[in-house]
């Protein structure tokens, strides 16, 4: 606990925020912008940002997912029009409790997930309202040809959906659906009883939702995943929120386990619990949210698992500022026996960030994590489950150089209890773009890793961009090796094309193919896929 109080002291007095010139695009894929920002960067599930042409906004776009330093998007306007390693700016701030409005630019293309509507613009400018339907389709082929001794061949049928309807009977009520189907074919059965031929899935979320701005009330009904408690994952059940104060929000919440399209097994599992979330500030000058909810799980009459849930943060504008995720446990029954704690800390993510000058930020994080004990695992034995603490610490430094140069350098280090070595990672990565010609850009990046049972490193050279801003064309090489705790040498490398087009901003393809040889896998990947926005 010495060591966990000096860390986290540590971490609180280092940090930064990431400004908004320095968030860049660094990866696309057939659906999703990729961004090298997260929540610890001062971004969340349903800012938008912008990519500013000389004439005004080009796209926008809008973020569906966020982890802690990366954050997954998909297009409001202008598909097609953003490539890898532009800047986007953040165009909306962390709406208050009492101040979420729905009226936006128009929308082009479909959100994947629950979206926090940004802020309306000044009364003085006309307001648009969002399309009333929209969403896409796509279909993905995936086939990987086995050519080592194993002949383990195996294909992948995929077909994705997500849908919004907004404004259902004229009020703010909207339905949200996100699935999957997915059908995988194998060479032959596992031995581990894996069959030849298998259905994965899934239906992520089927939701109806009312969130009117003038009503202190809003509630999220179906499969839906709470936002302000996001460590309890997905539920099938229903969720109310109201406003306290202007600044303090309340939620409840219960519902059951989801069970997964063709898969009831956890169906008796429920949840059940509540939360409180505090906002002062505003994102540009000085912003603070803590949210702490306490959660319970249970499996018919008797407790899995309760635990109370924390997520927070802070922002001193453009200069620094800290965030939390954190999992307290409070064990009884049968979890005090077996634990032998009725408080027990399980999960902590501290991380802190520092913007010394423009283009340099630094950043800092630590993490734990304990094993916890739930109704699936309470049949097992002790010493496979007591001691497994894991904790460890990661220092990075980005820099955003003239000529488009982007560099970032990381040093991982983790602890595991009854491992004889530490684990530590590093990795240098080099991005340039505009190389030659506009939309070029080349990157390199190369890792390095030493725990218990490996040592090595890997590279990556990747070249590409968009050709007349809707074509995509990207080549890479990479290559890995390792040598394990007997010694042994072993080396793969593989070479990749990746191709994307886009269609009248409605329909997309994209096509990717990867030759693979070396020590432990040989043979080559293709997939394609087709998509259309509506």
């Amino acid at each position: 606990m010495r060591r966990l109080l000096f860390t986290a002291i540590l971490l609180l007095t280092v940090g930064s925020v990431r400004a908004a010139e320095t968030i860049t695009v660094k990866y696309l894929s057939a659906e999703n912008v990729y961004l090298n920002a997260g929540e610890a960067d001062g971004l969340w599930v349903g800012a938008r940002l912008v990519l500013s042409g000389k004439d005004g906004p080009k796209a926008e776009i809008e973020v569906v997912y966020v982890a802690a330093h990366s954050a997954s998007c998909e297009f409001v306007s202008g598909a097609g029009l953003i490539k890898v390693g532009d800047k986007v700016s953040l165009k909306s701030v962390p709406p208050a409790a009492d101040t979420i409005e729905t009226t936006d630019t128009v929308v082009v293309s479909a959100p994947k997930t629950e979206i926090m509507a940004a802020p309306s613009p000044p009364e003085s400018k006309p307001k648009t309202i969002r399309q009333p339907l929209t969403g896409s389709i796509a279909f993905d082929f995936y086939h990987w040809n086995d050519q080592s001794i194993a002949n383990l061949d195996f294909t992948q049928a995929t077909t994705r959906l997500t849908l919004k309807a907004r404004r259902l009977w004229g009020k703010q009520i909207t339905l949200a659906i996100r699935g999957r189907g997915r059908f995988d074919q194998r060479q032959r059965d596992y031995s581990t009883g894996v069959g030849r031929n298998d259905w994965q899935n899934r239906l992520w979320e089927f939701s109806l939702s009312y969130e009117e701005p003038s009503s202190p009330v809003h509630f999220y009904a179906g499969r839906i995943l709470p936002r302000m408690t996001g460590s309890i994952g997905y539920l099938d059940g229903l969720l109310v929120d109201g406003s306290l104060t202007p600044r303090l929000r309340a939620g409840l919440f219960v519902g059951s386990y989801p069970g997964w399209m063709y898969d009831n097994r956890r169906l008796a599992l429920t949840k059940t619990g509540g939360y409180l979330s505090y906002r002062k500030g505003e994102y540009t000058t000085q912003f603070f949210e803590q949210n702490i909810g306490i959660v319970g799980e249970y499996h018919n009459a008797d407790v899995s698992r309760e635990y109370l849930a924390l997520q927070g943060r802070f922002t001193r504008g453009n200069s620094w500022g800290f965030s939390n995720t954190g999992e307290i446990d409070i064990n009884r029954s049968w979890r005090k026996e077996r634990s032998g704690k009725t408080i027990e800390l399980t999960n902590m993510y501290l991380t802190s960030w520092y913007r010394p000058v423009s283009g340099v930020r630094l950043s800092l994080s630590y993490d734990n994590r304990t094993n916890y004990w739930t109704y699936d695992n309470r049949t097992v034995a002790d010493s496979l489950f007591d001691d497994n603490l894991r904790q460890g610490i990661r220092l990075q430094t980005d820099l955003s150089l003239p000529a488009r140069i982007y560099s970032s350098i990381s040093f991982g280090y983790r602890d595991r209890a009854g491992d004889p070595n530490s684990s530590k990672s590093y990795s240098v990565r080099l991005q340039r773009g505009n190389v030659i010609v506009r939309g070029l850009s080349l990157s390199t990046q190369y890792a390095a890793f030493d725990n218990s049972t490996n040592r090595g490193y890997n590279y990556t050279l990747r070249a590409g961009g968009y050709i007349r801003t809707r074509y995509n064309l990207n080549i890479a090489y990479g290559r890995y090796a390792y040598r394990d705790f007997t010694g042994i040498k072993n080396q793969n490398s593989w070479i990749e094309l990746y191709s994307r087009a886009d269609f009248s901003r409605r329909y997309w393809l994209g096509l990717r193919v990867q030759m693979n040889s070396g020590d432990d896998i040989k043979g080559y990947q293709l997939q394609t896929e087709f998509g259309h926005r509506f």
